[in-house]
């Protein structure tokens, strides 16, 4: 049995959980990177992408934020898509402003809705870097 790397990323508001399967044809993890939104609220699937695509964007969305806005706004600011998950259909958001970022789910399905939100602090992100960072070295090797 192939064990998933798990990624953990806590920030005031909830938790982003983030497992990346490994592929059954190969030894990489090219698989499903499964994310879930944790809150006091509950556990919430949020979808799937690949591993190769969902923790680069993820990470990439931690610095400086990319002009434009792809169609949504979250406190006040302009928000990019950092991914759009399949099988839930949720969307992951990221807002920066001068020392918060804010990444926030929307639900795709029936009709657009946030569904949670975290905030981070410039600790808490700079940990959200690192952890993914050392995630994304473990499953592209």
């Amino acid at each position: 049995m192939n064990t998933p790397v798990v990624v953990t990323l806590d920030g005031d508001g909830g938790r982003l959980r983030i497992e990346v399967e490994r592929s059954d044809a190969q030894a990489s993890y090219d698989g499903w990177a499964r994310c879930y939104l944790v809150t006091q609220a509950g556990e919430t699937y949020l979808g799937a992408g690949t591993g190769d695509t969902v923790l680069p964007r993820l990470l990439a969305s931690l610095g400086d934020p990319p002009p434009g806005t792809f169609g949504a706004a979250y406190f006040g600011r302009d928000a990019h898509l950092v991914v759009s998950l399949t099988e839930a259909w949720c969307g992951i958001y990221a807002v920066a402003d001068e020392m918060l970022r804010h990444v926030f789910f929307l639900n795709g399905l029936a009709r657009v809705e946030c569904i949670g939100h975290i905030t981070l602090l410039p600790a808490q992100w700079v940990t959200w870097q690192r952890r993914l960072t050392t995630a994304l070295s473990r499953i592209m090797c």
